[in-house]
């Protein structure tokens, strides 16, 4: 899944739940069950500029999400970051793969992630994949406005 997913989904999650430590074992979790649900995955080849540099769009709206949700709930700056940190933290463990000691450590980590991923493939995988990651986001924050009011 792309990062707002997982932002948006660990945002929410760090609102709700009051406590720091369930909040960041839920968002971990909430992380595997996204990866379930159909989409498209950008891996980057390497760690070039280039490769790296697509990843901008994602990770810009990703931090506008976060610093909106700090501004509306201050009084939850901790629980929002470390949800928003353990959701996307089997991304950034899964990125340890560009390293030699990490093939090695994350072996078990990255074999359980590609068993949880469920991406689209084919001609139209990006399109696919991507509009259904736009339709989850848009239907969470739906709901969870609706919730909120």
């Amino acid at each position: 899944m792309i990062i707002l997913a997982h932002t948006v989904t660990g945002c929410i999650i760090g609102q709700q739940i009051e406590n720091p430590f369930l909040g960041s074992l839920a968002s971990f979790s909430s992380h595997f069950l996204l990866d379930k649900w159909p989409h498209w995955n950008f891996e980057p080849k390497n760690l070039s500029a280039r490769e790296l540099a697509k990843l901008i769009p994602d990770a810009i709206c990703s931090i506008l999400i976060y610093i909106a949700f700090l501004a509306i709930f201050p009084e939850r700056i901790i629980s929002i970051t470390l949800a928003v940190f353990f959701s996307l933290l089997p991304d950034m463990l899964t990125a340890a793969k560009f390293f030699a000691k990490g093939r090695r450590i994350f072996k078990k980590l990255y074999f359980f992630h590609g068993l949880m991923q469920h991406e689209f493939h084919g001609r139209f995988a990006t399109s696919l994949g991507l509009l259904s990651q736009a339709l989850y986001i848009g239907l969470l924050l739906i709901l969870y406005n609706h919730l909120l009011t």
